[in-house]
Order: structure tokens, then sequence, then C-alpha cells
């Protein structure tokens, strides 16, 4: 793993002591993608990485944080990050393509809100300017052109995954079957007990296989009330809880994020959605399968919008839940 400091950021913070932790490099490029015939493999293209992708090639950041940033930054967050002066919610500039660095917006899922798929071109970075944790991304400069822009707008929107049976276990077991045409799961499990955090384990780990998956599990944060709703102890929904997290540490690409919730839901590649109004995972589930379109979109976006609300930088801060 190349933990070199970034040109750009040194330039930045000349004064600063940059230390960093994690590289994700770009899986592909994709001018050779596009020679190869990969790109049509490309499962999530959003509508609005087309958009995106045009004003950055525009050069107009300040449209591009407008609309693609604060669109999606809750205004939660947005205040958080403003009691600490010292932090810099994001900047943009143009350097060797265009870099977006924050100290307080986890830029992956950012990313991956707007982009989808076509985050395999890009360069992540995680790391630390003197004590302040930060994330950083590059979208090559190769990324950034309008042929490229022409033959993405051809081929955006999402691959829909064909699971045919409502039933718990056999749900479960498409999934795994077809964990390598999956590049995006969202999990939401209200009620975290034992059973349910071995079938999170389990799926994570085979659906993360797959070099391009991100997976989204989202909870609610443990509480009294929502073992009681939950008919279990506590205990065992704070430890599973903990587990959880642990997970994610160990498992890269795995987001573990707080939303309120009532029922299981997973949504594959933002095409396929299954509401379960069991608070548990068991093998006797029933699921059914919602087909509106814009009900599909509006979820997945509240979802993932939420992730980005609770997986923040500055979650660590003593003070902060």
């Amino acid at each position: 793993m190349d933990l070199s400091i970034p040109r750009d950021i040194a330039k930045l913070f000349p004064n600063s002591k940059i230390t960093i932790l994690r590289h994700r490099l770009n899986i592909a490029d994709i001018d050779s993608d596009i020679e190869k015939y990969k790109i049509s493999t490309l499962r999530i293209i959003p509508f609005e990485s087309i958009t995106a992708i045009s004003k950055l090639i525009q050069g107009d950041l300040k449209s591009f944080a407008e609309s693609h940033i604060e669109s999606h930054v809750c205004t939660d967050l947005s205040t958080l990050c403003r009691d600490y002066p010292y932090r810099i919610k994001y900047s943009i500039h143009v350097d060797n393509g265009i870099s977006i660095y924050s100290e307080c917006v986890d830029i992956e899922i950012l990313m991956t809100i707007i982009f989808g798929d076509l985050i395999k071109y890009f360069n992540f970075y995680e790391g630390k300017r003197d004590d302040i944790a930060f994330k950083y991304c590059n979208i090559p400069q190769s990324f950034l052109s309008y042929k490229i822009q022409n033959i993405l707008s051809s081929i955006a929107g999402f691959s829909k995954i064909n699971i045919e049976s409502k039933i718990g276990y056999a749900v479960l077991e498409n999934l795994y079957r077809l964990s390598n045409d999956i590049n995006e799961l969202i999990l939401i499990a209200p009620c975290l007990d034992s059973q349910t955090f071995e079938t999170i384990e389990n799926l994570a780990k085979v659906m993360l296989r797959n070099p391009l998956a991100r997976v989204f599990i989202l909870v609610s944060a443990p509480s009294i009330y929502d073992a009681k709703i939950c008919r279990s102890s506590y205990r065992e929904f704070f430890t599973n809880y903990v587990k959880l997290i642990e997970l994610r540490e160990n498992l890269d690409r795995l987001y573990v994020c707080n939303s309120e919730a009532a029922s299981i839901e997973l949504i594959a590649n933002r095409s396929t959605y299954l509401i379960s109004y069991d608070p548990r995972i068991s093998d006797r589930s029933e699921f059914v399968a919602i087909k509106d379109y814009s009900y599909i979109d509006s979820f997945t976006l509240k979802y993932l919008r939420d992730c980005l609300c609770t997986t923040h930088i500055i979650r660590n801060h003593k003070h902060l839940s």
C-alpha cells in the first residue's frame, strides 16, 4: 500500500504534519475499460453523475459543490463541523484532475452517492493533518472528458437483480449466488440480535469479495427503548452493535450507519428493493418486492444520506454520538 503524501495535500498544508493511514488505489483506468469494452459492465451509474461530470469538466466547482455536495450533506453535520472551527468542511481544487478534501464529511460515501460504480476510477486517501482526521479523493484528469461523459450518458442507470423467492433463507441464498453482480447492498436491520449479526457478518464477507462492492448496514444506535421494542436485552443489543463496529474496522468498504427503521429492508444496486415487516432477520422472514422506481430511488437516497450524516470523520470526538 502506497502511503506517500499526495503532492496537492502537501502543497495545501506546508506547515502541517501529514500522515497517510490508508490509500485505496483506483481499481481500473477508464480509458482502458472503454478500449476493452468493460465500461458496459458497470451496474450503478447514477444520472446525477452525468451532470456532476459536466460541471467538473467545465471547471464550475462552485456549482458542483452547491448541487452535488451541499444537497447531500445534512444540516446537522454542517452545524457539527462549524462547531469545530479548525476543521475544514471540504475543499475542492484542480491539481492533476479534481481533488476533494474534507475533515468532516466522509468523502468515500459522498462520492459513492454521486458517482456509484464510477468510484472504481478514483483514488481515496485517509489520514491525519496534525491531529485532525481527513479523507481525500482524487478524480483523475483522464476521467474528465466530454467523450467519456457521452459514453456514460448512453449507459447510465441501475442494473436490476432478479430475486424471485421472497422467503428469508432463499433471499439470502440468492444474494450469495448473485454477489458478483451486486456492487452495492443496503441492509436496514432494526433489531440487532445475535442471529441478525451473524447473518450480516456472513453476507458482508461474501459480498465484499467483489472488489467493487460496497455494503451499507443501517441500524438503530443501542438504547433500552429499542431493545424492548425488539424484545431482546439491552446487553445483547449493545454487544452485537460493538461487534458490528469491530467488523467494520476489519472489512474495507463496509459502512455501519445509524437510521430509524421499523422493518428489514434490502436494496441491491439501487434497483431491487425487498422489505419484510419482521423486525429481525430469520429464515422464515417474508419479503415483499417494491417495484415503484421513484419510491426505490427516494429511499435509497434517504438511507445513503443517513449514512453520510452519521458516519462522519468527527464521530470519534468525545462530545459526538
